[in-house]
């Protein structure tokens, strides 16, 4: 097996372990968060030849998520006069 073949074979790995970790958002949420994750995890094996931690990653990819639903709840308790 060539280094690209182990190196896409390595990201198709960690993008699946990523969207298993974020198995609680709506598949299309998870869909457009991970889009084009293998290519850029391949890219990244190319260049430094490691991977981040999936279940990291994964937090790190749904705060932006959480921030919103934090900011939409102060938003509704605002409005309800809290």
């Amino acid at each position: 097996m060539t280094s690209h073949e182990n190196n896409m074979r390595n990201a198709a790995v960690f993008a699946e372990s990523v969207r298993r970790e974020m198995r609680a958002l709506p598949a299309e949420q998870v869909a457009d968060l991970t889009d084009g994750l293998e290519a850029d995890m391949v890219a990244s094996l190319a260049d430094s030849g490691s991977l981040p931690d999936a279940v990291e990653y994964a937090h790190d990819l749904k705060q932006p998520l959480t921030a919103e639903f934090e900011l939409l709840v102060i938003g509704a308790l605002v409005a309800a006069g809290f």
